[in-house]
């Protein structure tokens, strides 16, 4: 199978709070895992029989990938 491929992206701004001080106030917003793409390590069965396992059907278990996170930090620099 290919290899997996992950987009990462941040956003953040920076509020200036006390500028004769030199202080500031920074957000930042950081997504891991942005499109959410999986990719299947192993061939699932696409048909359902009356021996089918549907707790592991189509399920997490068959992706080398794991779900999104998303980190907000705020910082104040002085």
């Amino acid at each position: 199978m290919g290899k997996t491929v992950n987009f990462d992206a941040a956003l953040s701004k920076r509020i200036a709070t006390w500028v004769e001080q030199g202080q500031a106030l920074e957000l930042r917003w950081e997504v891991l895992n942005v499109f959410h793409y999986r990719r299947f390590v192993l061939t699932p069965a696409n048909t359902v029989t009356a021996n089918t396992d549907l707790t592991t059907f189509m399920n997490l278990a068959f992706t080398n990938v794991t779900g999104r996170s998303m980190l907000i930090n705020v910082r104040y620099h002085f």
